[in-house]
């Protein structure tokens, strides 16, 4: 039980993310909503994120074999990554309201981001840090680009895109050769 509530924000704002996606399908589906359900699941998740600050160790170790865990670490990142992005959408609501070019989809991809910003600092090993770094980069790209008709957000995305792939390539062969002097991936062993 105490693993679950460790990893209760987390599924907090993966809920959030789908639900929103669901959301979007409507032919009803409002911004200004979204902007409210987002908000409401950031809150959420901080406030669960306060709650279990105090929980260290390994999550699931007999499902996950210890590749995820929490620690005061990444309770505090986590519980700064909900904040910010509580005054994201907070920020974000009052900006769309002069700038016309944002839908639905914008808060789930705000709170994938989230998803993988927390998951990254409650990574044990380096696989798992990748899978995660990915997560949020994927995000993050979509929501860079995300004014279609702005020439600066079309070049932003490709550079940020090149810049990515770069990253994750050299992330990639790190750990291939960590793995092959170590014969881990794992923190606690490299």
């Amino acid at each position: 039980m105490q693993d679950f509530a460790s990893l209760l924000p987390l599924l907090i704002t993966v809920t959030g993310a789908v639900l929103i996606m669901l959301y979007a399908v409507c032919p009803q589906a409002k911004q200004q909503t979204a902007s409210y359900i987002c908000a409401a699941f950031f809150g959420a998740a901080f406030v669960v994120g306060l709650l279990t600050f105090g929980s260290e160790g390994e999550l699931f170790s007999g499902i996950f074999k210890g590749v995820i865990g929490v620690s005061a670490f990444s309770n505090a990142a986590s519980i700064i990554i909900f904040g910010c992005g509580f005054f994201t959408v907070a920020a974000c609501s009052t900006y769309f309201r002069e700038h016309k070019f944002a839908t639905v989809e914008f808060y789930s991809l705000l709170l994938f981001s989230a998803c993988g910003m927390v998951l990254l600092s409650m990574a044990r090993e380096l696989i798992t840090a990748f899978i995660a770094l990915e997560i949020m980069s994927l995000a993050i790209y979509i929501l860079v680009g995300f004014d279609r008709n702005s020439p600066r957000a079309t070049e932003a995305v490709f550079k940020y895109l090149l810049l990515g792939a770069f990253a994750g390539a050299f992330f990639c062969m790190g750990t291939a050769m960590i793995f092959g002097a170590t014969g881990s991936t794992r923190f606690a062993v490299i």
